[in-house]
């Protein structure tokens, strides 16, 4: 599967939105910035009809011994992690693509 490179990105949205591609690789830099600056803040970060990003602790946990390199269990600290949870509207959008093929 491919990924969209930065490029693309700002080609395809200033084609879309008619701004010059400089104004545009702006506006998607300070937006990641935007998207940054509120996640380490604590804070959710919603793109409406996409998905919502927050920072979650994933828990501290222990690994089985058996499948360790050292004998004994090992502690694998706390720590924060990022979660993505799609909307419906996007979910609902890609099962609609895939039931089509």
């Amino acid at each position: 599967m491919e990924k969209m490179t930065k490029k693309e990105m700002v080609d395809s949205l200033a084609e879309k939105t008619g701004e010059t591609k400089a104004k545009t690789a702006i506006m998607i830099d300070a937006m990641f910035e935007l998207i940054g600056e509120t996640l380490i803040a604590g804070k959710d970060f919603p793109i409406f009809d996409v998905c919502t990003l927050k920072v979650e602790m994933a828990a501290e946990r222990k690994v089985n011994p058996h499948f360790a390199k050292e004998k004994g269990a090992y502690v694998v600290p706390a720590r924060r992690t990022l979660r993505c949870r799609c909307s419906e509207r996007l979910r609902n959008l890609f099962k609609e693509e895939v039931e089509a093929e």
